[in-house]
């Protein structure tokens, strides 16, 4: 069993005696191939043996010395927003995320790896070999210190392809279900389908010409009546200080101060 190790660590993985043993077990293999071969396929968070300093995200390494392959949990182009990763608007950058099983380090893509995209799934096998450089915890990523060994964890292909087909139906039905709409590059027009669900759901808020008709009509009846109490109010309305005359039945009485009257 060491013998075994000592060889498959050579070659960039790091296996625990248990996870060693398990594979051998399980699918009654002996060679060093076999295992490896049966080794792309399972998780490394089962089977693989804690070989990544733990401070590594965290500035305490300058350098990453291989050859040792890690397991890719998470990729992303940090070139392009996070709702259009697929944009080639600007040259990409992928940040890869990875592990050896135990403790998770993040990769930069400083110069294009032509076997790494946004559809490489997690559970994939990647050996890093050479010197690798550490800048604020970022991996140095380039053609010549990756290569994509391949491999397809079952549980962890299946989840990530659910949420990529849910995300992409999402993204497609976005016009017609009212969601946050599409990201458009700038300088480019929105389509005419966006615009026209945007009319849609503004009409849609307006009051139907009915019931303004009928609002109308009412608010006119009702201006009418109070015109005609006005009119009708204004026709015994008394005049004071003008030229016009009193009422002829009304009684006004006269009271002098001052006079002889008062002196009585």
């Amino acid at each position: 069993m060491a013998a075994e190790a000592a060889v498959l660590w050579k070659q960039g993985w790091h296996l625990s005696a248990e996870g060693i043993a398990a594979l051998k077990q399980e699918n009654n293999i002996s060679t060093i191939d076999d295992i490896v071969k049966k080794a792309l396929d399972e998780d490394l968070r089962s089977i693989g043996e804690k070989f990544l300093p733990e401070d590594i995200s965290r500035g305490g390494s300058s350098e990453l010395i291989g050859p040792c392959v890690l397991q890719v949990t998470k990729v992303r182009n940090v070139s392009a927003p996070k709702a259009n990763e697929e944009s080639g608007h600007a040259p990409r950058m992928l940040k890869v995320q990875m592990t050896d099983g135990h403790t998770t380090c993040i990769g930069l893509e400083v110069a294009q790896v032509q076997q790494l995209s946004l559809s490489t799934p997690p559970g994939t096998k990647v050996k890093l070999t050479g010197s690798i450089p550490i800048s604020n915890g970022f991996l140095m990523l380039e053609g010549s210190n990756v290569k994509v060994l391949g491999g397809q964890v079952e549980k962890l292909f299946s989840r990530w392809d659910i949420q990529r087909r849910l995300a992409h139906h999402s993204r497609a039905n976005v016009k017609v279900e009212g969601g946050a709409p599409p990201f458009v590059p700038f300088g480019q027009r929105v389509s005419s389908g966006a615009v026209a669900t945007k009319d849609i759901r503004y009409k849609k808020s307006l009051p139907k010409k009915e019931a303004t008709t009928e609002e109308a009509d009412e608010f006119s009846e009702q201006r009418k009546a109070v015109i005609a109490e006005v009119s009708k109010a204004k026709e015994g309305t008394k005049t004071f200080g003008g030229t016009g005359s009193l009422p002829a039945n009304a009684a006004v009485s006269e009271k002098k101060w001052g006079g002889a009257q008062d002196r009585r």
